[in-house]
């Protein structure tokens, strides 16, 4: 199977425009009018839990987690260009590679890595690991990004943002 976007609505899910095309039988997802949204969940820093709102220095990676997007078509799979080029959307991100994709019935597990830019401190590939469950109404994709900031000190301090992107088909187009 291909490789199914669980990275990033988070834009991890596709999805295909342009009237209802007829449906892809060989995706669980129905074709139809579809509404995506997604949300930071949480944030720890060393395994501690952070209020999310001390999560701003990420807003512009975070930026196109948090829209509401509507369109008329599927969920589809995401090649790996298709991926890079999203997750490099914010400028903060580059070179993206899916490291791995796990499929097991309805889910798909993918872990993945970015090149960090103009982000002071953070070792140089970010880690991204998804998990998505496909339903014939209702995709739900959950991500953690991970990465390593470092002080001039040396010291380093071990981020994780959790996300949760779902999409729900609403109705024919």
């Amino acid at each position: 199977m291909d490789r199914f976007a669980t990275l990033a609505l988070l834009p991890i899910v596709a999805l295909v425009a342009c009237g209802q095309p007829a449906d892809d039988q060989a995706t669980i997802p129905v074709s139809g009018k579809w509404q995506g949204s997604g949300e930071l969940t949480s944030l720890s820093v060393n395994g501690v839990s952070m209020d999310t709102s001390n999560a701003a220095q990420f807003n512009d990676m975070l930026a196109n987690i948090q829209q509401v997007n509507e369109i008329c078509g599927e969920p589809k799979n995401m090649s790996e260009a298709e991926f890079a080029q999203q997750m490099g959307g914010s400028g903060k991100l580059t070179d993206c590679t899916i490291d791995s994709t796990q499929t097991n019935g309805n889910r798909i597990i993918e872990k993945a890595s970015c090149k960090a830019v103009d982000m002071p401190g953070v070792d140089e590939r970010v880690i991204i690991a998804g998990e998505t469950v496909l339903k014939p109404e209702n995709v739900v994709s959950d991500m953690v990004m991970s990465m390593v900031i470092r002080k001039p000190s040396g010291e380093g301090a071990v981020i994780k943002l959790k996300m949760r992107s779902n999409m729900k088909r609403i109705g024919d187009c």
